[in-house]
């Protein structure tokens, strides 16, 4: 039994659970889980800092067959989705991204070519999440979204705003106006 708080919520919910592994992504501990009122077969991944309390029970919650922690579908249910199915992801990416996205592919059927200007154009469809948007952000001038096109317009909004941010030279510290 654990006492779940989500964002958003003024009362944590209760939850009867049962822990299927811990993992890190986006700066967050997650638990995967399952839970009574889960649709049978579905996997939540909760950020662990939500939890209030915990403690342990009886209940025997069965967990779903073949349940594998490292598995791609297990890595995908701990992302924040903001699109329900994958959508195709078309990147232009630097020489530096290509030789770590070759050892350690962003999607299942990620595809790498190389353009005519040295730099490499990866294609691969995944879901767009919060974590995507802060891996692409995090990868700076080694990556150009290409499509989908709502996700390079996003891009280059953050872009703009980070930019403006830093367009005024600042000599030292004490040049910053802070609140």
């Amino acid at each position: 039994m654990a006492l779940y708080l989500k964002r958003g919520a003024s009362e944590p919910r209760q939850l009867h659970l049962k822990p299927l592994g811990l993992s890190y992504q986006d700066s967050n501990i997650y638990l995967s889980c399952i839970f009574e009122g889960l649709p049978k077969g579905k996997v939540a991944a909760l950020p662990l800092h939500r939890f209030q309390a915990a403690k342990t029970t009886v209940d025997n919650l069965k967990a779903p067959e073949g349940f594998d922690i490292n598995s791609f579908e297990a890595r995908q249910s701990l992302i924040s989705q903001k699109s329900e199915h994958p959508v195709q992801l078309k990147l232009r990416i630097s020489q530096t991204l290509y030789e770590r996205l070759d050892e350690n592919a962003l999607t299942s059927d990620q595809q790498l070519q190389p353009t005519n200007d040295g730099w490499w154009l990866m294609t691969g469809s995944l879901c767009l999440s919060q974590g995507l948007d802060l891996w692409l952000l995090s990868q700076g001038e080694h990556v150009e979204v290409l499509e989908p096109i709502e996700l390079r317009q996003q891009m280059a909004a953050s872009a703009k705003k980070m930019a403006a941010l830093y367009e005024k030279v600042k000599t030292t510290t004490q040049d910053v106006a802070y609140p």
